[in-house]
């Protein structure tokens, strides 16, 4: 059980972390850099509290409430930029969890033969962190793509950023494929 918590916590810190490289990319702060990086784990660290309600659709709605809120009041933005955002971060974290999860099952005997169920990483660690792994991989690249591709006024700072992030993929593959190759021992 420690370990299960343990993968959630890690998984809610690279949320928070692609929530904010998401927003310096696209928008202008109206805090300090601190500020805002404490502002956004301490609403990420609410989203984990939240988890253990067990409610998907809770933890989905606490997502896209967190964001509308982190949006509204340290970046410059308008509120309908806001709840555009923070839907579309939403959708692209939903979408990424189906998705893997999808691709999971389709591999099901490899995790326990439970192909069917969504709800099998609940009980297998080696699931949990193949299916964490691969859908914060894939959210990710889709936000940071996103972002990339709709970037309308900010300034090209960021590039840095993105750069090491991305050349941290490569690492972040090889430990999706591990995982993968450990659980289909």
């Amino acid at each position: 059980m420690t370990a299960e918590r343990v993968c959630f916590a890690l998984v809610y810190m690279a949320e928070a972390m692609m929530a904010w490289l998401y927003f310096e990319r696209l928008f202008y702060k109206n805090k300090s850099t601190g500020t805002v990086l404490s502002c956004i784990l301490t609403a990420h660290c609410a989203l984990f509290a939240l988890s253990f309600a067990g409610s998907l659709a809770l933890n989905a709605s606490g997502f896209f409430l967190v964001n509308l809120i982190l949006l509204t009041i340290l970046y410059q933005c308008s509120i309908k930029t806001a709840l555009f955002h923070s839907a579309f971060m939403s959708f692209m974290m939903i979408g990424a969890e189906v998705v893997v999860s999808l691709l999971l099952s389709s591999v099901g005997s490899s995790f326990g033969g439970q192909s069917n169920n969504f709800t099998v990483y609940t009980h297998s660690l080696s699931v949990m962190v193949t299916l964490s792994a691969g859908s914060k991989l894939l959210y990710f690249l889709g936000i940071m793509l996103s972002a990339r591709i709709s970037r309308p006024h900010k300034d090209e700072y960021a590039d840095a950023h993105f750069t090491i992030l991305l050349c941290s993929l490569p690492l972040a593959s090889m430990f999706v494929a591990a995982t993968i190759v450990f659980v289909g021992m």
